[in-house]
């Protein structure tokens, strides 16, 4: 914010109008770019795919084949260029 010191010196102790909307854009920016490096594992995979069937529970196969789905969109789909995938497939996980 420019010349923010001159308004540390007019409104003494309060907070100058413009800092929270700052600070609240400085956070989401922040939370943004950890969101942007994030790292998918082996496990969160197999995970997300149990927690999305029905009863938590699947066939050995069924399960591989759902891993396998769910790594081609985030491939297919990729949220950002700096998340990390595994290099798996369904049967070796």
């Amino acid at each position: 914010m420019p010349n923010w010191q001159e308004d540390q010196g007019i409104n003494g102790s309060k907070k100058p109008k413009w800092f929270t909307p700052a600070i609240n854009q400085l956070a989401a920016d922040i939370m943004g770019k950890i969101n942007q490096t994030a790292a998918v594992s082996g496990m969160s995979i197999c995970a997300i795919c149990l927690l999305s069937a029905k009863k938590h529970v699947m066939a050995e196969c069924e399960l591989e084949q759902v891993i396998d789905h769910f790594l081609k969109l985030l491939r297919d789909a990729l949220y950002s260029q700096l998340v990390t995938l595994p290099k798996i497939t369904g049967k070796s996980a």
